[in-house]
């Protein structure tokens, strides 16, 4: 009993530690952005590229980049080996096959420009990270 007991806490545990890295804050990347405030349409360009999509309302105009990378996420399947310990049935988890999904993530970052200067910023998407 105290083994399973063991095990199920192991277990979670994993599953806590691997939650904490497969969600990572966007902090960092709202720290690189910050850094765009009050530079120049023509700094951010030079840097970011031509943007994906830019409109223009009043005296406003925005800039978008679109980016991606793809997230390999293991899909493991288990295989339950038994064994025996001083005579008596035991069985560990024996890993059979692992695959993996891919999953885009994508991160879409819109800058404000007015009278060109970079005045504000924001992004959407599960990809806005900092590399």
């Amino acid at each position: 009993m105290k083994k399973i007991q063991l095990r199920s806490l192991s277990l979670v545990a994993i599953i806590i530690l691997l939650t904490g890295c497969a969600t990572p804050s966007t902090q960092k990347y709202d720290m690189k952005l910050n850094q765009w405030l009050n530079k120049t349409e023509l700094q951010l360009v030079s840097y970011w590229g031509a943007p994906d999509k830019s409109y223009t309302l009043g005296n406003q105009q925005f800039l978008s980049y679109y980016s991606q990378y793809n997230e390999d996420i293991p899909n493991v399947s288990e295989n339950y080996q038994p064994f025996f310990i001083n005579g008596l049935p035991d069985y560990d988890p024996v890993l059979e096959n692992v695959n993996y999904q891919v999953v885009p993530e994508v991160c879409k970052t819109t800058f404000t420009i007015e009278k060109g200067v970079v005045v504000a910023w924001n992004h959407h998407g599960a990809g806005c990270i900092a590399n």
